[in-house]
């Protein structure tokens, strides 16, 4: 019972994550380009190995975005705001300015 508790909490908080970020980026314009990037080019070294080997790569690798990973600088932003007192909205220039760094 315990396990199933803590699986289903920790997919929670995934999920609250991920529907964070997806807001950020339509309502603030805020997403992290820099892993955006590397994710593009870690998929056309894939590309380009399926060349090799005469192969094609799946579908579902070239199309969805592998759901299990968020940046480390997002939950560290994240957790700053929540030990906060202040708005979200006062951290967003924070936020902004760690995704224009790598």
């Amino acid at each position: 019972e315990a396990r199933d508790t803590q699986a289903h909490f920790i997919c929670m908080c995934h999920n609250l994550l991920l529907e964070l970020e997806q807001r950020l980026a339509e309502e603030h314009r805020i997403s992290n380009e820099a892993e955006h990037r590397r994710r593009e080019q870690r998929l056309d070294e894939q590309r380009h190995r399926a060349r090799e080997r005469k192969r094609v790569l799946p579908a579902f690798v070239e199309t969805c975005r592998r759901l299990t990973q968020t940046s480390l600088k997002f939950i560290r932003w994240l957790r700053a705001c929540l030990f906060s007192e202040l708005p979200l909205a006062h951290f967003l220039p924070a936020l902004r300015h760690l995704y224009q760094h790598l």
